[in-house]
């Protein structure tokens, strides 16, 4: 992930075909605070990264896990 348009589009297009909820899963979140604010808005539940591309996240909020 790295600008979040796409994943973003995404959730928004399941959300409005009936999901409950969404979940996203990246292997590499290169993507500042904004991005992250951004997935984490209505559309998204929850955001799972690993840490493969090194700390990418300053600030890890309770909706996002990462792994490493």
């Amino acid at each position: 992930i790295e600008s979040g348009q796409t994943m973003l589009r995404a959730a928004e297009a399941c959300r409005l075909r009936g999901a409950r909820s969404v979940h996203l899963m990246a292997a590499h979140a290169l993507f500042d605070a904004a991005v992250l604010k951004r997935l984490l808005g209505p559309a998204i539940a929850a955001l799972t990264v690993t840490d493969t591309a090194g700390p990418i996240m300053p600030v890890v909020p309770a909706q996002t896990t990462r792994l490493g």
